[in-house]
């Protein structure tokens, strides 16, 4: 199995082995605020050029579950394009869509930002009407492996999610509660909750998967919130 990329995704890949066809292209644009056109041009041609390179294997590409948002940014179409890409490429391929990914990482993804923020005391403004759905990157790494073991299609789209969601309100008052936090919240109107169809994990995982559980968000946030302050101090003292 060869692996692209450096970000949380790729170094979990490359942890495990699957199968020697299959290249996991993990190297995209992992910011979902993204407006600048450098990342996603730098993304095209390197998903292009790898495409071209191993052209007789499987390409395993990740997307986002944030296709299925009425509203579309810069972000989304450029994940849209990129799986288009792949499918009209002619290459056998795994496209999986992911939501909120959760690991230790140091970047302004959701979670990571709001943990820092607390732990900080920073003040934060919050979308009273946004939600997010979260998975954790060992969950996906599981899952991948598991579709891919056992599917018998040449080329599929998945999409890869819990089936709880959790409000951002919530998460950042659950975050500050972990870590006994004065920050600050504003609510603003604004946000969306948009559902994911999640329903054929259930041909692949049993009925009492964890991901499948309503108490699913709450427990990454437990499990992370104090990885995540203790890889910020680390990264801070270097």
């Amino acid at each position: 199995m060869i692996v692209v990329g450096n970000g949380l995704l790729a170094k979990e890949f490359k942890k495990i082995s699957i199968s020697k066809d299959i290249v996991v292209f993990a190297s995209g644009v992992s910011n979902s605020k993204e407006y600048e056109q450098e990342p996603f041009d730098r993304e095209e041609l390197l998903l292009r050029e790898t495409i071209m390179k191993y052209k007789n294997k499987k390409i395993l590409y990740f997307s986002t579950c944030s296709i299925s948002q009425s509203s579309k940014s810069p972000y989304i179409e450029h994940n849209i394009k990129m799986e288009n890409i792949i499918i009209e490429s002619g290459v056998s391929y795994y496209v999986f869509r992911l939501p909120q990914v959760i690991g230790i990482v140091d970047n302004n993804t959701l979670v990571s930002f709001i943990v820092r923020s607390s732990y900080l005391n920073n003040s934060l403004t919050i979308q009273n009407n946004a939600y997010r759905n979260l998975i954790d990157i060992e969950d996906v790494v599981r899952i991948v492996k598991e579709i891919i073991l056992c599917s018998t299609c040449a080329s599929v789209t998945f999409n890869i999610s819990a089936s709880s969601y959790i409000s951002v309100l919530n998460l950042t008052k659950k975050i500050k509660g972990i870590l006994n936090s004065d920050s600050l919240i504003t609510e603003v109107y604004g946000g969306e909750n948009y559902k994911i169809d999640n329903s054929r994990l259930k041909e692949y995982l049993s009925d009492d998967d964890i991901i499948f559980t309503e108490s699913y968000p709450f427990n990454l946030l437990d499990k992370y919130t104090s990885k995540l302050v203790n890889n910020f101090k680390e990264n801070w003292s270097n």
